[in-house]
């Protein structure tokens, strides 16, 4: 009975390892579905003297025809008009907030009075 009982467990730890294994070393089709690319979204700069860092969180706030990037209650930026349509149907598809979304700044042009931000559905809404 213990014999048995070992000669089990071996078989199952063997198979175990092989599907680890297989799993580990299969080649990934091309058609498997992955997370879209993140998009980033010129801002223009409301204040020149505004020093945006990349990495930082920011929140956007669609209100009609506008979308106002907030850094906690201060309006630093608004996103360029030629992306706003897009911008805003990807909030209303990806957003359960009522006008506000996460984002965070991915690039800065000093020179130019320009950032970008790309959207950040993994930030709580308490980091805002």
């Amino acid at each position: 009975m213990g014999e048995d009982f070992i000669r089990r467990v071996k078989d199952s730890y063997h198979r175990s390892r092989q599907l680890r294994l297989k799993r580990a070393t299969s080649i990934r089709s091309l058609f498997d579905a992955c997370e879209p690319p993140d998009t980033a979204y010129p801002c223009l700069s409301s204040y020149p003297t505004h020093t945006a860092t990349v990495g930082q969180t920011v929140a956007l706030y669609i209100d009609g025809d506008n979308v106002s990037v907030l850094e906690g209650h201060l309006v630093v930026g608004h996103v360029c008009p030629d992306q706003i349509d897009s911008l805003a149907a990807e909030m209303n598809v990806r957003s359960s907030l009522k006008g506000y979304v996460p984002a965070r700044i991915t690039d800065v042009f000093p020179n130019a009075n320009r950032f970008d931000v790309v959207l950040n559905f993994q930030t709580g809404a308490g980091e805002l």
